[in-house]
């Protein structure tokens, strides 16, 4: 568990001591991309509860939903982020207070779902300044950074990206082209994906971006996924199956 010390480290930034002298001036590529924006808002921080439960990819369907029916109204032509989990983040105040508002949502009819109707509960949480990012944007110099500041960066970064695409962890994945899918064995694949940070720097406020990797199950029949656990050799059919499990 991080202590109190852990969490103040990690959003100190390292003074620099000086730059080098020796050597020659180099062109260097990396894998970091200047981040701009005005640092001069307030975002205010809700946390939500959906009922009935439902996998992650459900959830952002059910936020962008209730996010493009208020478009106009709550939130003034702007749209939300929200992280996957139990925050959403606005740059418009909300009418809601600490006591959960609850909001129905329905959505056509999903292939992973039976429900089509949901109740989204929300209540405010925090304001977040992020005016304390101004400096740090600059690059001239920044001192404490509170991390929660950071944590809004990422999520607004992610937000949408992560509607598109295959969400694990902290990366998002792409499934591969069906010439180039590389099979690991035991009925997966390997995916290719990226990681994404927002970093406070001496050039100012930065986006790293990695390159990831994760094994996924293999699109295929729920018949022939069991012979490849069973190692069933020859045509997997319901009967070669069912005689491997009773064996």
């Amino acid at each position: 568990m991080a202590t109190a010390f852990d969490r103040t480290m990690a959003s100190k930034a390292v003074v620099r001591p000086g730059f080098g002298k020796e050597g020659r001036p180099i062109d260097l590529f990396a894998n970091f991309y200047r981040m701009k924006f005005n640092p001069r808002i307030t975002v205010y921080h809700y946390d939500i509860e959906i009922e009935p439960k439902c996998p992650k990819f459900l959830k952002r369907k059910l936020i962008h939903k209730f996010a493009q029916d208020n478009k106009a109204t709550l939130f003034k032509n702007g749209l939300p982020v929200y992280d996957g989990n139990k925050n959403v983040y606005s740059s418009i105040k909300l009418p809601v207070g600490n006591d959960p508002q609850s909001v129905e949502v329905e959505l056509p009819e999903q292939v992973d779902s039976r429900a089509k109707k949901f109740t989204i509960k929300i209540k405010f949480a925090a304001s977040i300044d992020m005016s304390c990012l101004e400096q740090v944007l600059k690059g001239s110099g920044y001192g404490d950074i509170p991390q929660e500041t950071l944590v809004v960066a990422d999520i607004v970064i992610r937000h949408f990206p992560s509607m598109r695409y295959t969400v694990a962890g902290r990366s998002m994945y792409q499934r591969p082209e069906q010439n180039k899918r590389v099979s690991l064995g035991e009925a997966t694949e390997l995916w290719t994906g990226i990681y994404t940070s927002a970093r406070p720097s001496n050039w100012g406020l930065v986006l790293n971006v990695d390159e990831s990797h994760t094994a996924f199950y293999e699109e295929q029949p729920v018949l022939d996924f069991m012979a490849k656990q069973l190692n069933v050799r020859g045509q997997s059919t319901p009967t070669t199956v069912f005689e491997m499990l009773i064996g």
